[in-house]
């Protein structure tokens, strides 16, 4: 029986994965745009190889080598491993001239990726934010192709691309910019699913340390990893999932009847809950086989 090819997320880097700072290849300009951790975890989970293709003509521009350009995708690729995400492979093309045939619009780090993985390009996706990107990537016969811009964002695409029945909602907050910073405001019924009656935060935790270990009967809860991350694990009864949260746009809705801890903090981690209800000890459940009994699941 012939083995099933793979299926890949093509993935362009300067303003998809990151920021198009202009010919970034440091670090710390290396800026991840809002939702695209969430579009991979969910795009592996399906079962998607994750493959970056770029064009880096800042190379042959003299603005930085490919040991710099390496490095920096070395950083990329580690940042998504400590969020739990594999990259599967990079491809670059340091080429200016667009006769080459890697540099997109053509398709040749498509067409090599396609071939080294075994990838079914009609079954695979390809986002970017440039008609070079696109138009790469249909010349490849990729079967799926987007286009970032307007509506089209990280995170449309994901309830779109990847729909999942979770245990957990992430909810993405608007942020409002200047060139004095950022602020996120929290109305009910906008942003917020419920109005909140208690607030308080979490601080000063080990990294191994788990808290939590709890369920409720009634309240909800919505956590925003104010700064640092952590990871939140949620368990109906049936499955667990895991959330690694790390940004102040987002928050992780949980819901009532949800057993949840949460671990991995990271030094500067500091994680605010906004709860539902005032407290109150008979609402909680700090037993797993209590929980289990009230989820009539023992």
């Amino acid at each position: 029986m012939e083995k099933s090819k793979a299926k890949a997320l093509f993935l362009d880097r300067d303003g998809t994965i990151n920021v198009n700072h202009g010919y970034v290849f440091e670090p710390e300009r290396f800026d991840f745009v809002d939702g695209v951790f969430d579009l991979c975890r969910a795009a592996a989970a399906a079962g998607y190889r994750l493959i970056v293709v770029s064009n880096q003509s800042g190379v042959a521009r003299g603005y930085y080598s490919e040991a710099q350009m390496d490095a920096c995708n070395d950083y990329m690729r580690a940042e998504f491993a400590r969020r739990g995400i594999r990259i599967d492979a990079v491809y670059c093309c340091p080429a200016l001239a667009d006769s080459d045939p890697d540099r997109k619009p053509n398709p040749g780090m498509f067409l090599r990726a396609i071939a080294e993985h075994d990838i079914d390009p009609a079954a695979s996706i390809a986002i970017g934010d440039s008609e070079r990107d696109s138009v790469a990537a249909e010349r490849a016969g990729v079967g799926r192709v987007f286009r970032l811009g307007g509506a089209v964002d990280h995170f449309s695409l994901c309830k779109e691309l990847f729909p999942m029945n979770t245990i957990g909602e992430i909810l993405h907050f608007k942020v409002h910019s200047d060139y004095e910073g950022s602020l996120v405001a929290l109305e009910k019924g906008e942003d917020f699913p419920f109005e909140i009656k208690r607030v308080y935060y979490v601080w000063n935790t080990l990294p191994d340390r788990v808290r939590g270990k709890h369920a409720h009967h009634a309240l909800e809860q919505v956590v925003v990893c104010t700064s640092g991350s952590c990871d939140f694990i949620l368990d109906d009864g049936v499955k667990r999932e895991t959330y690694h949260l790390d940004s102040p746009t987002q928050g992780l809705h949980i819901k009532n009847t949800v057993w949840r801890e949460f671990t991995n903090f990271s030094p500067d981690c500091v994680v605010m809950v906004l709860a539902s209800e005032h407290y109150d000890e008979a609402d909680y459940i700090r037993d797993y086989d209590q929980f289990l009994r009230t989820k009539g699941l023992k």
